[in-house]
């Protein structure tokens, strides 16, 4: 029976190291093990132990039976992943991607036969004669690219429990990508947004998603109990995702970097405050838990309505290509413009890793230069606070109402 072993990692707070004893290699007469690192509480560290040790001895099991790769992804999908992906929305979209691609195409394959020249074979596949479903001519690099980092992970999984020595994805090139710029709307374009907006109930969800980078799931995510008026913060600490069937859901955030506290400035604290009496005199059942995005009735706004409110507002602007996740890119470019350094950018936006924030957030908006940080400060709403407060009593109201 394998045993394993919890360590806390030297110089590294909250990190602990779980150490798995594999048993004697049949071959080699040499003792096996497998390490895993986890950053979290000892308890978190003997619960990941527990969920190892009993997969390493379900797997020891079956390990003598050939498996196909599509029966090997079923089972990852759940257990694996169904453990360590924590969100709805991810999760849904390895099932879409597995059982409508990848398993028509390469599931019959045993997975100990696996070779590169199969996931090759699939790709040039999909850019080129399309779904396995029928449902589209072909896929875009940019998909081919999700399907290859999904099966690298299934297979780097397969190597890890010992059903394959190596991973025949590591040795396959995903297709090159072409970078597609992000809409990102410039100073002025704001200015005309939060006006086109000011008299309908989306004014007060372009205001704050264009001052603190809220990805949609956040604000929609958010309650009253979140908000820290006294404090001027806001507390990300869950999101608002739809699954598969159509059900409204609620997670935590999709990593430990998403869940995090972000400043406000005294014109969105104001806002809120408005927002939050207002609220408070409509719904009959408020309370701390009332989404801050509700319909007078308490429930929450819904994720399609929102997106399709924001591209009509977008429209009226001049920039129909833009949607709610464009005042994000707005938002992180408008700091990195004003010379802000990119680790605070990262901790604001929630990236795991400040890779993606270099990748994605370093355009220069139109008309930041020289005086970027004064423009920065009417971007963010430092000045102006009667103004704001002005908007919030017309809009407040017609938030809830609508």
């Amino acid at each position: 029976m394998a045993r394993g072993t919890i360590s806390k990692k030297q110089n590294r707070r909250d990190y602990w190291e779980i150490q798995i004893d594999m048993g004697l290699d049949p071959v080699t007469g040499r003792r096996r093990r497998k390490s895993q690192t986890l950053k979290g509480t000892r308890k978190d560290a003997e619960k990941l132990r527990t969920q190892l040790l009993h997969r390493l001895d379900t797997d020891r099991l079956t390990a003598s039976k050939p498996v196909t790769l599509g029966k090997y992804i079923e089972r990852w999908l759940e257990n694996s992943a169904a453990i360590h992906v924590r969100s709805v929305r991810t999760l849904d979209g390895y099932r879409s991607i597995a059982r409508a691609h990848l398993i028509p195409k390469l599931g019959h394959i045993r997975l100990d036969q696996l070779r590169p020249a199969h996931i090759e074979g699939y790709y040039k596949h999909a850019l080129t004669a399309g779904r396995a479903d029928g449902k589209a001519k072909h896929l875009s690099a940019q998909t081919v690219k999700h399907h290859h980092r999904l099966l690298k992970r299934i297979l780097k999984h397969a190597v890890w429990h010992d059903h394959l020595v190596r991973n025949p994805a590591d040795r396959v090139a995903p297709p090159a990508v072409q970078r597609k710029e992000r809409p990102v709307l410039d100073t002025d374009e704001l200015r005309a947004l939060e006006e086109v907006s000011a008299d309908t109930r989306y004014y007060p969800l372009v205001f704050i998603a264009s001052r603190t980078g809220l990805r949609r799931s956040e604000l929609l995510g958010l309650q009253w109990r979140h908000i820290k008026l006294e404090q001027k913060t806001l507390s990300v600490e869950r999101a608002m995702h739809r699954s598969d069937n159509g059900a409204i859901v609620y997670q935590e955030p999709k990593s430990d970097f998403s869940r995090r506290t972000i400043e406000l400035n005294d014109r969105t604290t104001e806002l809120l405050t408005r927002m939050r009496d207002a609220s408070e005199g409509v719904i009959s059942d408020w309370s701390p838990e009332t989404p801050v995005f509700a319909n007078v009735d308490g429930t929450p706004w819904l994720p399609s309505s929102v997106s399709h409110g924001i591209k009509k507002l977008m429209a009226k602007i001049g920039r129909p290509e833009a949607g709610l996740h464009s005042l994000r890119h707005s938002h992180a470019t408008a700091l990195r413009g004003a010379g802000v350094r990119l680790e605070i950018i990262q901790r604001r936006l929630g990236h795991s890793s400040i890779s993606t924030t270099a990748d994605l957030y370093t355009h220069i908006m139109p008309g930041m230069g020289r005086d970027a940080i004064a423009k920065l400060s009417v971007i963010m709403g430092d000045d102006g606070v009667e103004k704001a407060a002005k908007m919030a009593d017309n809009t407040a109201d017609k938030s809830l109402k609508r």
